[in-house]
């Protein structure tokens, strides 16, 4: 069987399967997560919202989707695949979005959910509820010229000084048809995220020159009420920063369940502590995206 090697977020994957979207990695770095197919069953727990299957058992976080793919993730090390079709690139977003997640978390990262790009050599780092425009910004920065570090899922763990650092993912975005319109950037033969949504997945031709880069500043999106063009930030204090920042985890409900909110929550306060963040306002109907980007740059210039 011919495996397969790639890197993102700092650690190092071996799989029996090929991924697109990651980094390919050397065939001699020792893997720290291993990817497998094998046959699990799900048929014992019962599904949420229909589709889903999320239960901590003794083998570890067990998550299924219905007709695409059940995972099994272990220990932050081994990845068991059931593959429930044939249409790999529909179980794969799952892979790289909310399994990726858990084998982050089980590996002992903060997980965010937000998209993250290069500016002066740091991490800058753009969080929002689900269809805020966190990527289409973030691409339109990656437009502007500036390195795109990751989309969806933000990896932070601390170094030797309690700096937050951000690790480097995937070469991929995913962007709704509206933001691909806008920003010009259709691919041929984009897949889609879900069958029944029109939002697709890119993948960007872009080379990393480190794994992890120390995090500069936090941009929290937020819709409000603002003449159309205009736009407001707000720097945080401390305990308004960590409150946008709990509200902002990737998959908190992953944390609850494998039991390690506690460790999450101490991470959560060391980012609050050691880093900055504001809140960016603005109106979200015919707002373009490009004239945000153009806002952040600013504010990070002065």
């Amino acid at each position: 069987m011919s495996l397969h090697y790639y890197k993102a977020y700092g650690l190092v994957f071996q799989s029996e399967f090929p991924i697109a979207g990651l980094t390919i990695a050397s065939t001699s770095d020792k893997p720290d997560v291993v990817l497998k197919i094998g046959k699990l069953d799900v048929s014992p727990y019962k599904l949420v919202k229909g589709f889903l299957v999320k239960e901590v058992i003794p083998e570890g976080f067990l998550y299924g989707i219905k007709d695409l793919a059940t995972f099994l993730v272990s220990d932050g090390n081994k990845v068991v695949v059931d593959p429930l079709t044939k249409e790999t690139e529909l179980w794969q977003m799952y892979l790289l979005g909310s399994v990726m997640g858990a084998i982050l978390q089980q590996n002992g990262f903060l997980t965010m959910h937000g998209s993250a790009f290069v500016h002066d050599n740091k991490a800058h780092l753009i969080l929002g509820a689900s269809g805020m425009g966190k990527s289409s910004i973030t691409m339109a920065l990656h437009q502007k010229g500036y390195e795109l570090l990751t989309d969806d899922i933000s990896a932070i763990k601390f170094d030797s000084n309690k700096k937050p650092v951000l690790y480097v993912a995937s070469k991929h975005i995913k962007l709704w048809q509206d933001a691909i319109e806008q920003l010009d950037t259709a691919q041929e033969d984009m897949p889609r995220v879900r069958e029944s949504l029109p939002k697709f997945r890119l993948l960007l031709d872009t080379a990393h020159n480190d794994i992890r880069y120390e995090l500069g500043h936090v941009f929290i999106l937020n819709i409000k009420r603002l003449p159309e063009g205009q736009f407001a930030f707000k720097k945080l204090n401390t305990m308004e920063f960590l409150h946008h920042l709990n509200l902002n985890v990737y998959r908190k409900k992953f944390l609850l369940d494998m039991g390690n909110q506690k460790h999450a929550f101490f991470m959560l306060s060391q980012l609050a502590n050691n880093a900055k963040g504001t809140v960016l306002s603005r109106t979200h109907s015919g707002t373009d995206v490009r004239l945000v980007a153009e806002e952040i740059e600013d504010f990070l210039q002065q």
